[in-house]
């Protein structure tokens, strides 16, 4: 069976018929379907958790445009839908022959899937292309995978059309179609097939830069289409019809809404998500008709995003976007106001709020919780005086004094990568800038927005944004992880504001406004006389001077308009190259350091090494402490493997918890050696939340004739040595 969570997007319009339905109509059922609802209250269904944005698994709960299709029909009949979520492909279908699961998704009709499953009618047609290496001119179709390495999970119904086409291949399994793309790009295999929109969304996601799609499969007479259905378990035929039915009724304006979200943006089509996103279940509707109103913990000290005024009332960034939530919701947001994040969420917790605002995720108790996408993320930043240049990276001024605001997430994050920085905490955005001002400390870190705030309410004259620190602030809705309901309405709710409505909104609270009057009345009574007599004498003179005056104001402009491109431009090139949570460089960045390597050491001769590293049973860590849990390991093991490395040296991540570590004038032996002095100080470090972590190595050394590809299929062959040997040890190729 073959995975087709993404299709070219052609929906079958001709296949089938449209009626005008909506989320609150039923669908009219006969006397026995209505039965077998009654009987059947509860429908399960199959979620991967690793096909974005197809059908995934995110913010606590199932996504994706399969998710939200089988769910708008199934409850359109009148059942509950409790999604099965699954890592892998294969366990999805394990469950559906042993009648665990009622229902698959996005599934091809074959005649070996028939004999345990039914078939729905089509909904989506899915154009199929092959993946490949660039430059690999020895494949055209499918045909010239005769003798090749295509990477596929068990079970993908592409393996049988191979092979009744009499394509001999050897047949690498992975675990799913991100770890295929991985295996092509990496030289372990040589190509894969899957539907276009599936692989380029992987490819875009992970920052592959050498692959390449070929379009026509079998040349000519192969038209590279499958169709997709859903697969109901065969003893359900009651379910399919009723599934039939639902896709049938299924009207223009649900399957214009679906498809654009999930497809519009691959498809290049310019989409609003407030377009698509407000349209609610009829259990949802019966929970917003329930309340009266929605109790909202914020705190009340955290300006500009909330803050209490004089006369008591709650405003702020914040506030003003929730109240953006009401155009759709029109239920009214009572604001609550909390000490601190602990409190917020101790108010949560005992029912007194439905929800808060906060830092997403930064806490003990985030288990207990589920949040919304972020309602606002702002880039904490480097405040310096006038006179200080651009700070590409922290690590530039380590040795100088920063004042930081009070957040926990944010201090971690710098004392990993910046133990040795001289931090001066401080509570409030004013504090901070009164201090750089003052010249006490070198710079101020804090939000983008609370510095900009800070420094038109002080009016300050020498103090500007310089750079930015390797953290981001997001803000989300946080409820109790058991309110589904509320969730799921917020979340919609959220979506559904304009993208033009949180930028005015965003305007309105960095706008300078000044209130300063002038007295006009007196001016005319004391100047007039003066004014009139001066004017004939001295407008040749003022004409001159103006003119010059505004020349060299546009020149100034000029000037500081080149001057911030500069740094934007400088910025943008270090962001591009940067991976954005350990703040080392990324897979882009890496690839050009390679081949500049490669290309040295041909032209010169110089050796070069390269160490791959990845982290042992990284997934356990995930699955124990959550990705906050994993994101904090992989920061602290870049601070550890930065201390370690040589000034020469290029640190990156390769991708996941794998790192790169290129050697400049290294030899195998010495990258070796310091392969085993990395493997050593992560296996002695104890992590502040998942204790001893250890790695496994692989080293490879350039020799000559190499390309990137033999050189690293070398580090990564050393790498699996290691794995497949116990783990926790370090391998080396030799050539």
């Amino acid at each position: 069976m073959k995975r087709l969570w993404q299709c070219h997007a052609i929906l079958l319009l001709g296949l089938l018929s449209v009626f005008g339905l909506a989320w609150g109509q039923a669908l009219e059922l006969t006397d026995e379907e209505q039965a077998f609802v009654s009987s059947h209250p509860t429908i399960r269904v199959a979620n991967d958790k690793h096909y974005a944005p197809f059908d995934f698994y995110e913010n606590g709960k199932p996504q994706g445009y399969s998710v939200e299709l089988i769910e708008l029909l199934l409850t359109k009949m009148g059942f509950k839908v409790e999604f099965v979520s699954h890592d892998e492909w294969n366990d999805s279908i394990r469950d559906i022959q042993a009648g665990r699961i009622d229902v698959l998704t996005s599934v091809q009709l074959t005649e070996t899937d028939s004999q345990y499953l039914l078939f729905s009618n089509p909904y989506l047609r899915a154009r199929e292309v092959i993946l490949k290496r660039s430059g690999d001119q020895s494949i055209h179709s499918a045909n010239d995978l005769q003798g090749k390495i295509v990477a596929m999970p068990r079970g993908y119904d592409y393996l049988n059309v191979l092979r009744n086409r009499d394509v001999d291949f050897q047949h690498l399994v992975v675990a799913n179609m991100q770890e295929a793309v991985d295996a092509v790009a990496r030289g372990k295999a040589d190509a894969t097939m899957e539907a276009e929109l599936v692989l380029q969304h992987i490819i875009t996601t992970q920052g592959y830069t050498d692959l390449e799609m070929v379009y026509r499969v079998f040349g000519q007479e192969y038209e590279n289409f499958y169709n997709c259905h859903f697969g109901v378990q065969h003893d359900l035929p009651i379910l399919r019809a009723l599934i039939n039915k639902a896709l049938i009724g299924l009207s223009m304006e649900e399957r214009n809404r679906l498809y654009l979200k999930w497809f519009g943006k691959s498809l290049g089509l310019e989409v609003d998500p407030a377009q698509t996103a407000w349209q609610l279940t009829p259990d949802e509707q019966d929970f917003v008709r329930s309340k009266s109103a929605l109790s909202v913990c914020v705190l009340p000290n955290w300006s500009p995003l909330t803050s209490m005024s004089p006369a008591g009332v709650h405003e702020g960034v914040l506030i003003d976007l929730l109240g953006l939530l009401n155009g759709n919701l029109k239920l009214p947001l009572v604001f609550r106001g909390a000490a601190n994040e602990h409190q917020a969420k101790q108010l949560l917790g005992a029912g007194q709020c439905d929800l808060a605002v906060l830092p997403q995720g930064q806490t003990e108790s985030a288990d207990q919780l589920t949040w919304t996408k972020p309602l606002l993320s702002l880039p904490y930043v480097l405040a310096a005086r006038s006179g200080q240049l651009f700070v590409s990276s922290l690590k530039e001024v380590e040795d100088q004094s920063f004042a930081v605001i009070r957040d926990e997430a944010l201090l971690m994050r710098l004392r990993l990568l910046y133990p040795h920085l001289d931090m001066r905490l401080v509570d409030s955005a004013d504090e901070g800038i009164e201090l750089l001002r003052s010249g006490e400390v070198f710079g101020y870190i804090d939000t983008s927005l609370a510095v900009a705030s800070a420094i038109q309410k002080a009016m300050v004259g020498n103090v500007k944004i310089v750079g930015k620190a390797p953290y981001d602030l997001n803000v989300a809705l946080a409820a109790k992880r058991d309110d589904v309901l509320l969730h799921a309405v917020m979340q919609k709710s959220i979506d559904a504001v304009p993208d033009a409505a949180q930028r005015g909104v965003m305007n309105q609270w960095m706008s300078v406004r000044s209130e300063i009057g002038i007295d006009y009345s007196l001016v005319w009574r004391i100047g007039l006389g003066a004014a009139v007599l001066l004017a004939l004498t001295l407008a040749w003179s003022l004409t001159i001077h103006a003119s010059r005056k505004r020349t060299q104001y546009a020149l100034a402009q000029l000037h500081h308009a080149q001057g911030q491109l500069e740094k934007q431009n400088q910025q943008l090139a270090r962001v591009s190259v940067t991976d954005h949570l350990t703040g080392v460089f990324n897979r882009v960045r890496l690839d050009q350091v390679l081949a500049d390597s490669l290309s040295e050491a041909v032209r010169s001769g110089k050796e070069f090494a390269v160490i791959i590293l990845d982290l042992d049973y990284f997934k356990r860590v995930n699955d124990t402490f959550g990705h906050q849990g994993g994101d904090r390991v992989l920061v602290a093991v870049v601070n550890l493997l930065s201390q370690c490395i040589r000034k020469a040296d290029v640190l990156g991540r390769w991708g996941g918890e794998e790192f790169m570590i290129i050697c400049p004038d290294g030899d195998l032996a010495g990258a070796t050696h310091l392969a085993q002095k990395l493997r050593h100080a992560i296996e002695q470090y104890e992590f502040p939340e998942a204790g001893r972590v250890t790695a496994s190595l692989g080293v490879s050394a350039y020799q000559p004739g190499d390309t990137v590809n033999v050189l690293v299929g070398r580090a990564d062959g050393a790498l699996y040595l290691a794995k497949n040997n116990g783990r926790n040890r370090v391998e080396s190729s030799p050539g």
